[in-house]
């Protein structure tokens, strides 16, 4: 943790000079505030989704239609977090063909959020979910989501392989989940 004006704060983890809007596979993890059961309840192994958690999932169609270059390749809505596998690929006119190699930008050393990135696209969808239903409950101050979220860039069909069966597998594993705070 460093200091900002006197307040700690925990640091990015992201890798500070990876490009996040490259083309790629990531997965991604985001749980609601406080990790409140508010988006699903899991009943005999199957995701029941009450009306946040449609919100959510209507949000996340909508967040890939809207971006083209971002496609939803995976997702499961848990009862307070979501998993989702997302692939970004652009053409030649900005929309671009698949990169193996990392590719380094380096802005003095600061995390800019890039406009076709994996971090745009979770604020872009974040905002959407929590705008709707806060007009859906009349409550302009209701918090969704927790400020910050796990990704990680998969780099290789077996990781891809075993992220794609662990979300598919999640609701047959909810008693076990280490999200399931009421173990």
């Amino acid at each position: 943790m460093s200091k900002f004006n006197d307040k700690y704060r925990i640091e990015s983890t992201r890798i500070k000079k990876y490009d996040y809007s490259q083309d790629g596979y990531y997965y991604l993890t985001i749980c609601s505030k406080d990790r409140k059961f508010i988006f699903s309840k899991i009943v005999n192994e199957i995701v029941i989704l009450n009306t946040l958690g449609k919100i959510v999932e209507d949000e996340l169609k909508k967040s890939c239609e809207i971006r083209k270059e971002i496609f939803l390749e995976e997702y499961v809505i848990m009862p307070n977090h979501i998993h989702l596998i997302i692939r970004i690929q652009k053409n030649e006119e900005g929309k671009t063909t698949r990169r193996s190699s990392l590719q380094l930008i380096e802005q003095n050393n600061m995390f800019e959020i890039n406009k076709k990135s994996v971090s745009s696209f979770v604020m872009g969808f974040k905002q959407a979910v929590t705008q709707n239903y806060r007009a859906k409950i009349d409550d302009p101050n209701y918090g969704v989501w927790q400020p910050r979220f796990f990704e990680h860039i998969i780099r290789s069909e077996k990781s891809l392989y075993n992220i794609r069966n662990y979300i598919l597998n999640n609701p047959l594993n909810w008693n076990v989940d280490e999200y399931n705070t009421q173990l």
